[in-house]
């Protein structure tokens, strides 16, 4: 990291909104920075504790739009901090970042770093800007939000802006003159911002998957990196590290916590093999693994892989088309059993679903359409059900004895568990051309929840006719008949006027509150431009209402579905950020 790593952001009031992927950015690289939120006017003099800022930091970045060449304070402040480098050359910088087009350059110095913005996509100026700084690609920091030198009143204007990150304003509280007045936010603000209680960047300079589990005070993730993927365990109350272990294999599944052990799937780059490993959950020691295949030339094998089930004395997982058990204490396999799969090369291209097992019977959705129940000594089948002839690849769930279940032909299911009949089944879109995909639901109080939408996205402007085919869906469903309670798109009251923004099906589990009123989801959301951003969502089980969100900076797969324990909320985005809010 350049010189102290600190940030001074030089900007003018008007060009707030234009700062927002910058301060989101900031915010994800866990950067100590000062934006200042008060307007001052041309009159004022250079308040010192701005001053103070500015020597404090040996990075000033300044936001170059023509709003900027007309500011008397950019101006002041660059002068300051020039003074400042030609005293110290090699650990000041000054950068100039052209966020919009118009600036003129002329008073800038020769010597100034420029990143021009307006010739680059976002995604582009933002490892540009990260590469200036000196930004380590795995640096693994623990940011807890900081407001420091605000009173009340400020706090809650600061929480409305949406500018997640630590900010710093006067060192002297107690200084009327040191603590910036507050103006009503240019941004639309994120209204769950305030739920954030502590965010732990991986660090990876890459997307991947990440997926978590939490049990106990602790919570652990699987961070699927093709380059060193690892697992770690974080405390649950403030992010802070407990163990990280990299141990070379990749596995898109979520972790299962059973007792003192940590299940996993995934495949190993190093012994070119998938296993199923089992680690303890006190120091992330690896307590056993066991191979599922052996082909060195299957690296995409972390695709086809389940989350592990504990059943009794045994784990399951499914790998491709086989359900596998294996002795929950020594890995060795006990049986396993084909399932069928169709005739397309890609019939696993995005994930097979988990086995559930419930009364000494396992439960398995296949690729092929069907569902089959085994029992749970032997692996032998009790019954078999064709449902669809398309793929079921999210997990199913169990509740007073019917399974319920998404398929990508757009339609949910609900199946007897004792013989297989079709309860019913109710269609979630109307769109049968879409390439659909489907989340496991969960059942509370007679209701289905489950969520689907579009597997490569919807364009808002393309997509005519009924809501639910606008990229993410989210549904209500009555658990005896099917009968659609509510639906709702979680990302279009966000960016229903804005057709440039690609909305991807929500694939996660969702979570819901210990009161019941409030469901949490998380979902993808895409430009044309290639900008990636991820959300969680509070919805209310009355209606489906957006009670809040949080969104985030995200890659090119999808967030993790949430999970809880104690009133808190845990999920990753797809760039390795964790993120802990309240419920």
């Amino acid at each position: 990291m350049f010189g102290n790593g600190k940030v001074f952001v030089s900007h003018t009031h008007e060009d707030n909104q234009l700062c927002e992927p910058l301060l989101a950015a900031l915010d994800a690289w866990q950067l100590d920075y000062w934006f200042d939120v008060a307007q001052l006017s041309a009159g004022q003099e250079f308040p010192e504790h701005i001053q103070q800022a500015i020597r404090e930091r040996d990075i000033l970045l300044r936001i170059c739009t023509p709003a900027a060449n007309r500011s008397v304070w950019l101006e002041r402040e660059a002068a300051m901090a020039r003074v400042l480098r030609s005293a110290r050359p090699r650990n000041r910088m000054v950068v100039n970042l052209v966020l919009a087009p118009g600036y003129d350059t002329t008073g800038d110095a020769h010597d100034d770093l420029v990143i021009d913005a307006t010739r680059q996509t976002e995604a582009e100026w933002l490892r540009a800007l990260r590469i200036t700084l000196g930004i380590p690609s795995r640096a693994r920091q623990v940011s807890r939000r900081a407001v420091i030198g605000l009173g009340v009143t400020s706090l809650v204007a600061l929480s409305a802006t949406a500018y997640a990150g630590k900010l710093l304003f006067a060192p002297d509280v107690a200084q009327a003159h040191s603590v910036p007045t507050v103006h009503n936010p240019t941004p639309t603000p994120q209204s769950g911002v305030a739920h954030l209680r502590w965010v732990y960047r991986s660090g990876y300079d890459a997307f991947q998957t990440t997926s978590l589990a939490v049990s106990g005070a602790s919570v652990y993730a699987l961070i699927g990196n093709s380059g060193l993927p690892e697992v770690l365990s974080l405390t649950a109350q403030d992010g802070t590290l407990r163990w990280q272990h990299e141990y070379g294999f990749t596995g898109y599944a979520a972790p299962t916590i059973s007792g003192d052990i940590l299940y996993a799937i995934g495949y190993d780059f190093k012994a070119g093999a998938t296993y199923l490993f089992a680690f303890a959950t006190s120091d992330g020691s690896e307590r056993w693994r066991t191979p599922l295949e052996t082909d060195a030339t299957n690296t995409s094998a972390a695709d086809y892989v389940s989350s592990v089930t504990t059943a009794g004395n045994l784990v399951l997982v499914r790998y491709k088309n086989v359900v596998v058990a294996a002795d929950r204490a020594t890995g060795t396999i006990q049986w396993w059993q084909g399932l069928p799969i169709d005739d397309s090369t890609n019939a696993f291209y995005h994930g097979v679903a988990a086995p559930i097992y419930a009364s000494n019977t396992v439960y398995a959705c296949g690729v092929d359409g069907g569902v089959r129940a085994l029992r749970s000594s032997t692996g032998a089948e009790i019954w078999s059900t064709p449902v669809t002839n398309k793929r079921i690849t999210a997990t199913p769930a169990l509740a007073g004895g019917v399974l319920y279940f998404g398929a990508d032909d757009g339609y949910a299911y609900a199946l007897d568990a004792t013989s297989g009949a079709l309860r019913w089944r109710q269609p979630m879109t109307l769109d049968q051309n879409l390439s659909f995909v489907a989340s496991q639901p969960i059942v509370a109080s007679s209701v289905v929840y489950i969520g689907g939408g579009s597997l490569t996205g919807v364009t808002t402007g393309t997509v005519t006719g009924d809501a639910t085919d606008l990229g993410d869906a989210f549904f209500a469903l009555d658990s005896a008949t099917g009968r659609v309670v509510w639906r709702i798109n979680p990302s279009r009251q966000r960016y229903n006027a804005d057709s440039t923004y690609l909305r991807k099906g929500i694939q996660c589990t969702p979570v819901l509150s210990g009161d019941g009123s409030t469901i949490y989801v998380t979902g993808g959301i895409s430009t044309n431009s290639g900008l990636y951003r991820e959300a969680l969502y509070a919805l209310s089980t009355t209606d489906g209402s957006v009670r809040w969100s949080y969104e985030v900076p995200g890659g090119d797969e999808y967030p993790s579905s949430p999970v809880a324990q104690d009133g808190m909320l845990f999920w990753a985005s797809s760039e390795g950020a964790i993120y802990a809010m309240a419920m």
